[in-house]
């Protein structure tokens, strides 16, 4: 008989699609592996944002991994950190740089 390979669940980040007016869409979604997330995480978050940008929303990045902030800057998705430290009533959360127009134009 095979027994079954116990896999632990390692946290990545959670996401919440919001409105321009900032009311969300849907349920916060957590989203995490069998590991240390990989580009495969950062390529579906990166999906993820260009279909809630096509829907008129964007996506809230709340209690990042560190192994997944790593990867994001890796990739070359630059991210700030927004919202209260930990220990805070509210959750941390992310705004992309190139959509606020502050990443600089590395050509320059």
């Amino acid at each position: 008989m095979v027994q079954p390979v116990n896999t632990v669940m390692t946290w990545w980040y959670r996401v919440t699609a919001e409105r321009s007016d900032g009311a969300p869409v849907g349920r916060p979604v957590v989203v995490e592996g069998d590991g240390p997330p990989d580009l495969r995480a950062v390529d579906e978050l990166a999906h993820s944002m260009l279909e809630a940008h096509r829907r008129s929303c964007h996506l809230v990045v709340e209690r990042l991994a560190p192994e997944m902030a790593e990867l994001l800057e890796l990739a070359g998705l630059a991210f700030r950190v927004q919202g209260k430290p930990e220990g805070s009533e509210q959750p941390l959360g992310l705004e992309r740089l190139e959509e606020q127009g502050q990443l600089g134009d590395p050509a320059s």
